[in-house]
């Protein structure tokens, strides 16, 4: 019986070999959409499509493409036997977590934190003010995203680097010769982000009981 490797590496997907082709690799997504729509990758053993119509269809169809599996891509870390992504979930668990994510993301509750993220992105601008350049990518558009969820779940700022430093172990895309290192600091990252966020989770559901008894 033949054994299915179960990691896939992001860095071996495409078969990039340079940055170059890293950097520009619109003209293979081109190449792939015209002659190779729906393309079976020996090597990772998976199916790549590239057409709008069949990714719609694989992503709502969970019936027949389901999410669950125990193939991961190296750089998503798996936290516990239990506790799987929404990446990874079919419904109705899925719609059930995702609608609770969903309310913090509404266009109302995204309009009530617009001060708050012109405040964090004053922060990273702040950061680069002096430097003789910068790197737009890396230097702001990288640390923005992170810091606002950062700030959505109530992490202070003065510890939004300490948090960006957590989410770079845990999403950082992994190869073959890095990968049992990266295991090891992905488990260091999961585990020093949860103790440092169940208190904050606390404190928030205190908070909520507290409001919800006096109503």
């Amino acid at each position: 019986m033949e054994v299915v490797e179960k990691i896939v590496y992001p860095d071996e997907i495409t078969g990039f070999s340079t940055e170059e082709h890293r950097f520009e690799p619109y003209s293979w997504y081109r190449e792939m959409r015209t002659s190779h729509p729906v393309y079976f990758d020996p090597k990772q053993k998976v199916w790549n499509v590239f057409l709008y119509r069949d990714v719609e269809r694989v992503l709502s169809d969970y019936q027949l493409f389901s999410s669950k599996n125990d193939r991961k891509l190296s750089s998503f870390p798996v936290i516990g036997k239990e506790e799987r992504s929404l990446t990874s979930m079919d419904p109705p668990l899925h719609s059930k977590r995702r609608g609770l994510v969903a309310k913090a993301f509404t266009p109302k509750s995204l309009k009530t934190w617009e001060p708050r993220i012109v405040t964090v992105a004053q922060y990273w601008l702040d950061q680069i003010r002096e430097q003789d350049t910068i790197d737009l990518v890396y230097d702001l558009a990288i640390p923005l995203p992170v810091t606002v969820i950062a700030e959505l779940l109530g992490v202070p700022a003065s510890d939004w680097k300490q948090f960006k430093l957590w989410s770079d172990a845990i999403i950082s895309p992994g190869s073959r010769d890095t990968y049992a290192e990266s295991v090891k600091e992905r488990s260091r990252a999961l585990k020093e982000m949860a103790d440092y966020l169940l208190p904050i989770i606390g404190k928030k559901e205190a908070v909520r009981r507290m409001t919800s008894s006096r109503i």
